[in-house]
């Protein structure tokens, strides 16, 4: 044990420090928050919160908690203190005549399963401080529960019995102090093996019926919105300006543009069959239509509108594009109008953030003639920015207009992906090259790398795009439904643990199998959309889905795959009319998923080896896997095969390619 008295007030941090039996440093530290009669410098936030603390993590009932207030006022302030949950249970307005005050809260049995403490500091305007502002924070105080529970107790009459034996049971429920409590209880008797097959799955009462409770209160306040701390916050760094910016030089600066100025649902006249309403109309320059239609409660109908015009004696109309690409070099343009009945002589002002202006002048003097416009036209470059904000304004006459649009900023860029592999067989670092594009803007893009510990893993990002939507063709299903069971065959080989995969994309793989059933025509085979004729190569690629799905243990239906295979077996071509390449290449494709299915042809495979002349490199390989498949014991021709195709290997130091 150790103690010390704290000189001032404060957040002390306390560090125990020790040495173990082996010799190695042990270490341990806890915070203590100190009050004092001095005015403390809390740790504060650029915020309106107020971080409260709790001298407990969990309370019993009887128990008197006690809160810290940690507010960064100085001098006598006023506190609103509640006590909530789902409503409020308890208010009470302190006096708190330092910043490191302590409230004492009891705790009380119809507070559980737990409580809220809201403290509210307000702190009014002073001399030194003209804007009145406020802190708030929050409390939970977690209530220990053990009160509410009911202690049951079971004895049997003895410990073993037979067959048919009657057992008597005794049941006795008190509560946390002891005393009996009068309840009522549903009974079980149930065989052990089942509970060991299926556990019981409910929840205890206690935490069903006493859980934590949320807060359920929201806390408000109209200083939220005060103009008096927004302007302080702005002329605190408007100070220095110096020069009369565009906001200094008009009044008002239109932005605020809607399509809609004001909707009312249930509006209602009186009895004389009058009403008003007030609409504060946008910064639009514009004719505005008022619709209204009404019905009775006798079911008497009507609908009328009316025509309004916003508009100024001098109004500014900016021409810009939707958009900018950084780099842009545009001319925008400022129509100014003049709808008096003199000329006026009237002075222009340009401002942009995220674009500089070129070889004009920001400012500018006009004479305009009643009724009529006049044009500047402003020089812009776009810099390196998101947006936009261009101002555009106009003054004379006593009239003035200004106008501000803000214009999204993109990128003249577009994505590449590369991609490598390669194998560590031991730890360390490894260094890999990167090649740039000969000339490239760093400002325009990004270079982004991402390391994968497997190709598998590599692929996860990428099942987004695998997941099916409602109008796919047929090649599209397997498309989806291919990659999917290959990558889930990919994670069970690598014993890789991944919740969130493996329940999906079994999903995904059943999902693509009821459409493929669905889609199946009477002849056995599949078409490029359902109900469409039956196409070869399409049947051959959906019996291959199938297949992979057979090896990732996924259930497949056998009179599906034989219906399949059947129909491909009855469309092989004879060896006579393969005379094209897209033909061969197709044949070699059915001929291995056909030994893929176990209803392989060897003498057509053999047959196509004697014309393997006439496959692409592809061909070869769909060929030579089906001689694996359909003589494991005899590879000459499967060796054969690989061996033209690694003869068409481009190899490169990271890899091969055809």
């Amino acid at each position: 044990q150790a103690s010390f008295v704290p000189e001032t007030g404060g957040i002390y941090k306390v560090v125990a420090l020790g040495v173990d039996g082996a010799g190695n440093r042990v270490q341990s530290s806890t915070y203590l928050w100190v009050s004092g009669s001095e005015y403390i410098n809390w740790r504060q936030e650029n915020n309106d919160r107020l971080e409260l603390v709790a001298d407990k993590k969990e309370y019993r009932v009887g128990d008197v908690a006690t809160i810290l207030i940690p507010h960064p006022y100085s001098g006598t302030v006023r506190a609103l203190v509640t006590q909530e949950r789902g409503h409020i249970y308890q208010t009470e307005v302190l006096t708190l005549p330092t910043n490191s005050e302590q409230i004492q809260i009891p705790i009380t049995a119809d507070m559980l399963p737990n409580m809220f403490v809201s403290v509210v500091v307000l702190h009014p305007s002073t001399p030194d401080d003209p804007v009145p502002s406020f802190k708030v924070g929050y409390a939970q105080l977690p209530i220990d529960v053990s009160e509410k529970e009911i202690n049951i107790t079971l004895k049997a009459d003895r410990d073993s019995y037979l067959p048919g034996d009657t057992v008597q049971y005794d049941i006795t429920a008190t509560d946390a102090h002891g005393n009996p409590v009068e309840a009522e209880f549903s009974l079980a008797v149930v065989d052990k093996t089942i509970l060991t097959l299926a556990p019981d799955n409910s929840d205890s009462l206690l935490d069903r019926f006493w859980r934590e409770r949320g807060l359920g209160v929201s806390t408000a306040l109209g200083l939220t919105l005060s103009a008096e701390r927004l302007n302080a916050t702005v002329a605190s760094e408007a100070k220095g300006g110096g020069g009369g910016g565009f906001e200094q030089a008009f009044e008002t600066v239109r932005g605020e543009f809607k399509d809609t100025a004001f909707w009312l649902a249930d509006f209602t006249t009186d009895a004389d069959g009058h009403g008003s309403v007030s609409v504060k109309l946008p910064d639009n320059l514009t004719t505005w239509v008022l619709t209204a239609r009404g019905i009775s409660k006798d079911t008497l109908v009507g609908d009328d509108s009316i025509e309004i015009v916003s508009t100024k004696p001098v109004l500014v109309r900016p021409v810009a594009p939707r958009f900018f690409v950084v780099g842009d070099e545009a001319q925008l343009k400022m129509i100014v109008q003049n709808n008096t009945k003199k000329s006026l002589t009237v002075d222009t002002l340009f401002d942009a953030t995220g674009a500089e202006l070129m070889d004009a002048p920001a400012s500018g003097t006009l004479t305009i003639g009643a009724g009529d416009t006049a044009t500047v036209v402003y020089p812009v470059k776009i810099g390196l920015a998101d947006e936009a904000v261009l101002r555009f304004g106009a003054k004379g006459g006593g009239y003035e207009d200004a106008v501000e649009i803000t214009l999204p900023v993109y990128r003249h860029s577009t994505p590449e992906t590369v991609g490598t592999a390669g194998v560590l067989n031991a730890d360390g670092a490894r260094l890999e090259g990167v090649a740039l594009p000969q000339k490239f803007d760093p400002t325009q893009g990004q270079l982004t790398v991402t390391i994968e510990p497997s190709l598998a893993a590599g692929m996860r990002d990428g099942l987004t795009y695998l997941e099916h939507y409602p109008y796919e063709c047929t090649e599209q299903v397997v498309s989806r439904f291919l990659p999917n069971v290959v990558t889930y065959r990919a994670y069970q080989k690598l014993g890789m643990d991944n919740p969130e995969l493996a329940e999906k994309l079994p999903q995904l793989v059943s999902v693509g199998l009821q459409k493929l059933y669905a889609r199946q025509n009477a002849d056995g085979g599949w078409g490029w959309w359902h109900g469409e004729k039956s196409n070869p190569n399409i049947t051959a690629y959906v019996l291959l889905g199938m297949s992979e799905a057979q090896k990732a243990d996924f259930a497949v239906e056998k009179a599906v795959i034989q219906r399949g295979a059947k129909f491909l077996l009855n469309h092989l071509a004879s060896p006579k009319d393969v005379e094209s390449n897209w033909a061969a290449n197709r044949q070699a494709f059915i001929l291995y998923v056909l030994a893929e299915t176990g209803n392989g042809d060897l003498g057509r495979t053999v047959a196509m080896f004697d014309q393997r002349e006439k496959l692409d490199t592809f061909g070869k390989a769909y060929l030579a896997m089906a001689f694996r498949l359909l003589e494991p014991k005899n590879p000459d021709r499967a060796e054969t095969l690989i061996s033209d195709i690694t003869g068409e290997a481009i190899v490169s130091a990271t890899g091969a390619h055809w």
